[in-house]
């Protein structure tokens, strides 16, 4: 596990504020504080599906600007990045996939939940399950900016195109 995701669950542990439920009042809040940080401008987040290969970019480009500069993000910066980063991508899972938005006590309780059945390939074989599929929206969004910083693009894109398609895509063990 890298630091932003120990971090979310640290918090979470804690009952930080920051680590508490992300209330539906708050989620475009979130959205605008996120759009304010990356300067975006115009269509660039405009809550699209293609538009999180632009919030990608956005973020590797932040992170690098942050790296040239020396600049480190502290905890709670981090974590209001992170939930900024829940509500975006949580908002596009629900309008363009048709997901559900739960939640529960904490930000690691923040989902978005698919109905059944999914799919899922393993080791090249096609199964099907009558359980739906959960995106864990605070994995996501810490591990997005965990993988920038060890130099890996993230897949937001890829999430939203396996939500869209209902799949999981399991690993080999």
């Amino acid at each position: 596990m890298r630091y932003a995701q120990q971090l979310t669950v640290k918090l979470a542990r804690q009952k930080h504020p920051l680590a508490g439920r992300i209330d539906p009042s708050e989620r475009l809040t979130l959205i605008e504080g996120l759009k304010r940080r990356l300067d975006a401008q115009g269509a660039e987040l405009d809550l699209s599906p293609a538009s999180l290969n632009r919030l990608e970019e956005m973020l590797i480009q932040m992170h690098g600007q942050l790296n040239h500069a020396g600049v480190a993000l502290g905890d709670e910066e981090l974590m209001t990045l992170i939930r900024e980063l829940m509500a975006y991508i949580g908002q596009v899972l629900v309008v363009h996939a048709k997901g559900e938005w739960r939640s529960r006590e904490t930000i690691l309780g923040e989902e978005i939940v698919f109905a059944n059945p999914a799919e899922a390939i393993k080791g090249g074989e096609l199964r099907t399950y009558t359980f739906g599929k959960i995106f864990p929206l605070s994995n996501i969004a810490a591990s997005s900016w965990d993988a920038i910083a060890t130099g890996i693009k993230p897949k937001l894109y890829q999430d939203y195109l396996d939500a869209v398609a209902k799949r999981i895509h399991e690993k080999l063990s």
